[in-house]
Order: C-alpha cells, then sequence, then structure tokens
C-alpha cells in the first residue's frame, strides 16, 4: 500500500501512533491524501513512517504543518483540487460510480481516474471504462438554479441548489457566486431549477433563461409562460418562424431536466395582433397558429374556406 486516500471524511486530528505506518520497508506510503477534512492538528510522530519524501495533499487553512526530522512535501490545496489515481480495472470501475472520471492509460489493466472538478458531479451509472473508447463520466451542473463547490461528487443530479431567485445562465456553476439574480419578471421567491425562475403570473418569456415579458397587448393570452392570442383575435405567421415558436413552446412546457437545450429560445418575433371585426369568425381556442373558426380563411378570416359558401357575411357549408 503505498497510496492512501482520506479525503473528504470527517478527520479532524491525526494523533500519535504512526496510523499510516505499513511496517514494512518495501512499501511505505509515498502519496496521502488528507484535503477535504476539518484538519485541525496532526501529530508529529502520527506522520513517522511514511516514505522518504512523500507527498501529503490537504487543507492548510485552519492547520499548522507539523515539524519532523524525516523529510516530507506538504502540499496545500483549496477546493478546487481535483486528485487523479491510478488504478487497476476493478477498483477502477468503482471509483468510475463515485465522482471520478476513469480513462484507459498504459496496459489493459490500469486507469487513471481523476475527480470530477467543481461545476461537475459524475453520474452514478455502470459503464465499461477498459475499451477503446473514452468515457468521462462527468457532467456540468445543469443551467438554472444548480452549482457545485465540492470536487468528486455523484448522484442523480449531485449539485447544491442556487438559494431562491438566482439560478446560473450558462451551467457549471462552481460556487454559489455562479448564482446571479433571476431576470426582470420571474418570481424571485422560488427556486429556479431548469430555467431562470418561473415568470410571474400574466407573463411570458421568449427565452428560458432570460427575462418575461407583461403580457399587455390587446388580444394576447399569457399562460404556462408562452404567448398566444386570445379568441376573436387574429395573427398572421407568414413572416415568422411559427414552427421554431412550437418547437419553443413545446421546451418551454418541460419543468424537468429532459428539455432539449437547442431550443431554450425563441430567436424570431411574434406577430403583431389584430381584432377579428366579426369575433366569431377568429375562434381560434387559444391555438398559437391562430386559426381561423370552421369554415373561415384568409386575412382577418373573411373568406370562406373550401366547400363553404358565404350568405350574409357568414360562410356556411355546402349542402
Amino acid at each position: 500500500m503505498t497510496q492512501l486516500y482520506l479525503f473528504q471524511n470527517k478527520i479532524t486530528n491525526i494523533d500519535e501512533g504512526r496510523p499510516f505506518d505499513t511496517g514494512r520497508n518495501d512499501t511505505r506510503v509515498k502519496l496521502l491524501l488528507l484535503q477535504d477534512n476539518p484538519l485541525t492538528s496532526i501529530s508529529p510522530g502520527a506522520i513517522t513512517g511514511l516514505e522518504e519524501n512523500a507527498e501529503i495533499v490537504l487543507y492548510c487553512d485552519l492547520l499548522s504543518i507539523p515539524w519532523t526530522e524525516q523529510r516530507l512535501n506538504f502540499t496545500c490545496v483549496s477546493n478546487v483540487y481535483t486528485p487523479s489515481i491510478r488504478l487497476d480495472g476493478d477498483a477502477a470501475e468503482t471509483f468510475s460510480l463515485t465522482g471520478f472520471y476513469c480513462d484507459h492509460t498504459d496496459g489493459e489493466h490500469t486507469c487513471l481516474c481523476t475527480a470530477c472538478g467543481v461545476g461537475t458531479y459524475g453520474m452514478m451509472v455502470k459503464r465499461f471504462i477498459l475499451r477503446n473508447e473514452t468515457q468521462t463520466g462527468c457532467r456540468l451542473c445543469p443551467r438554472g438554479g444548480y452549482y457545485q463547490d465540492v470536487v468528486g461528487q455523484s448522484g442523480e443530479l449531485a449539485c447544491k441548489r442556487c438559494n431562491n431567485g438566482t439560478f446560473v445562465r450558462y451551467g457549471g456553476g462552481h460556487s454559489p457566486l455562479s448564482c446571479e439574480v433571476c431576470p426582470e419578471g420571474t418570481q424571485k421567491i422560488r427556486t429556479a431549477n431548469f430555467r431562470a425562475c418561473s415568470c410571474l403570473e400574466n407573463h411570458f418569456r421568449l427565452d428560458r433563461f432570460g427575462k418575461c415579458q407583461n403580457c399587455s397587448e390587446e388580444g394576447m393570452l399569457c399562460r404556462d409562460e408562452y404567448a398566444t392570442i386570445r379568441d376573436g383575435y387574429y395573427w398572421n405567421w407568414t413572416y415568422t418562424d411559427i414552427d421554431g415558436y412550437k418547437r419553443f413552446v413545446k421546451n418551454v412546457l418541460l419543468f424537468n431536466r429532459t428539455y432539449d437545450n437547442t431550443s431554450t429560445a425563441f430567436g424570431g418575433s411574434l406577430p403583431r395582433i389584430y381584432s377579428c371585426p366579426q369575433k366569431s369568425k377568429c375562434n381560434n381556442s387559444g391555438r398559437i397558429d391562430g386559426g381561423c373558426s370552421t369554415g373561415y380563411t384568409g386575412w382577418l378570416c373573411t373568406l370562406c374556406q373550401e366547400g363553404f359558401f358565404e350568405a350574409l357575411s357568414y360562410c356556411h357549408k355546402c349542402p
């Protein structure tokens, strides 16, 4: 045993007693990882027995480095330090499920496993790492109300939540300072989840991670964070991208992590809304395309569809 990994435990002090002495001169500990422990004291005698010039990695903020006659290398690191460990295949398989990504290195039974860094987390999914393909196993914390400031974390979504009313615009948040205040028109008393906070009532948005706008235009109907039109009104999508807007709306209605990251914003503009002269002809039931009532078509739904005829300014189905 030449490498000993004790990071991310709850070790507060290491007393006398040579706990790291293997009792064998040919297998002394050469690397001791102690970072991310609330260590306040290490007795000089506790590290006696390590290999000459052994490396000890630890947080030094609350700790005085002990004096020892033995020549040792103390490395002080911060919370962003990502340890790398060389392991055989079986051990690497286990580490790949606990916040590390493991890459095949030299030989068929050796892997280099590195802790997932801040802003990321490891997926607890069994993977075959001794293949030709590279398996990282780490994912960025998602856009929205999430960040991670500790390395080597794993789980279904092993990220911390931003405070209510704050979010990370581009994902990969690596500290609470990565979380910014949600934009105007949003509910800042709730967690952001997978968007830039939910819209206020009677507001809509054109960007999942952007501001929400007031639904103030006459004839506009706003619900579930998107805008359409009320019955009795008409808009014409000839000169803007209705298919793109429909994709955006379908996506914004997903309130979990299954949303499509390629359709988070609508880059076009919404059409101008017109009031229909005869409201009953524009009974569109809040559809995005703003369709006419059955039997009507054309500008402001003033024409009859094929199979209908006009009589007394209304369209009737042909007999």
